[in-house]
């Protein structure tokens, strides 16, 4: 990534990535492993909303809700993230959390 005219990146950790932008725009990128069995992973940032999300497992978006509606995912307490059902077993980093604030 190369930051450019009113954009800083900074990589706060080795699976955070931060961007954000003179223009108020900020997003945030986490990165978890997938084990078959956790479903609550530790964001470094709060969403403002679930709406602020997008999850991406193995490089593949993952809906908020399945075909019936239900959620596949919550942000619970401020900074957690809850599968309704664990994530796959993944490479590493093979969960990416994407906020946008």
């Amino acid at each position: 990534f190369t930051a450019g005219t009113g954009i800083t990146l900074t990589r706060t950790g080795a699976q955070e990535i931060t961007f954000a932008s003179a223009a108020g725009t900020t997003v945030v990128k986490d990165q978890f492993t997938g084990n078959n069995s956790t479903t609550v992973f530790a964001l470094s940032t709060a969403p403002s909303s679930v709406d602020n999300v997008n999850v991406y497992i193995s490089g593949v978006y993952q809906n908020s809700l399945d075909s019936s509606g239900q959620a596949n995912y919550s942000i619970t307490g401020t900074t957690n993230i809850t599968f309704t059902t664990a994530p796959p077993t993944t490479v590493a980093n093979g969960i990416e959390i994407v906020i946008t604030q």
